[in-house]
């Protein structure tokens, strides 16, 4: 988990951690929840040509799909994190965003 300080929050410092993270060959894997600006970080890496952007179900794993930008927003045929209610019940799917460098 990426945790910035407030006082350095909106100077980039989570975009260089993720690219100099990935440009290891490590993996990442989004959190079960995200705020307005980790989404931004999510949209600047589906945008970047460097990068493969998916979702994944973590509950079953043959659910996956790639990841696009539509209308400035994610974009996935899996219902990601804005698009579910968030209400008690029975959880049947944990869907993920994944990124990888291309």
């Amino acid at each position: 988990m990426l945790y910035v300080n407030p006082e350095y929050r909106g100077k980039g410092i989570s975009s260089i951690l993720y690219d100099s993270i990935l440009s290891e060959g490590v993996i990442l894997v989004s959190g079960k929840m995200q705020n307005a600006a980790a989404r931004r970080l999510w949209i600047r890496l589906v945008k970047d040509s460097r990068y493969t952007v998916w979702a994944q179900d973590l509950m079953n794993l043959n659910r996956c799909a790639l990841v696009s930008i539509e209308e400035d927003e994610l974009d996935c045929p899996l219902k990601l994190y804005k698009d579910l209610k968030m209400r008690r019940r029975k959880q049947t799917e944990d869907i993920r965003m994944i990124v990888i460098a291309s």
